[in-house]
């Protein structure tokens, strides 16, 4: 799975919340307590830059898409053509929008990433996601309604 700034930052600062019990605990000062802080936080700064801007996104999962009627094995149909699978009518509709928005529903739908998650992997305002699995949504709930 990709990496996850949020999840890493709370894991960071749950991390140094124990450690500064620890280091007050040793008897040391605030002083040095905030320059091991400052250390600490530009090595998880550095990581983050490395695995924001260098990993390659793996995705291991293998779930049902987003309908039961419409399950499909992730090892043939990943998330840059999953839309293969379904039928010729909503394929046509959703190759009219923008990849950025059919992984961004395909991300929410499929691997359960929050909004936020998807945001931070798309580098995208979480605003812009919601809409875009709105937008997605939507034309699949009317193709189910009138299908």
């Amino acid at each position: 799975m990709g990496y996850n700034h949020a999840k890493a930052e709370k894991e960071f600062y749950k991390e140094w919340r124990k450690k500064l019990r620890l280091y007050k605990a040793a008897g040391m000062s605030m002083t040095q307590i905030l320059a091991v802080y400052k250390y600490d936080k530009a090595v998880f700064r550095s990581d983050r830059r490395f695995y924001e801007h260098c990993e390659q996104i793996c995705y291991e999962e293998t779930n049902p898409l987003f309908a039961e009627e419409m399950v499909v094995n992730l090892d043939t149909y990943d998330m840059t053509n999953w839309t293969k699978a379904m039928p010729s009518e909503l394929r046509t509709q959703l190759e009219k929008l923008s990849e950025e928005k059919l992984k961004a529903f395909y991300l929410y739908k499929v691997y359960g990433y929050t909004q936020k998650e998807i945001s931070s992997i798309l580098l995208k305002s979480q605003q812009t996601i919601s809409r875009w699995i709105v937008q997605v949504s939507e034309i699949v709930d009317n193709f189910k309604e009138n299908g």
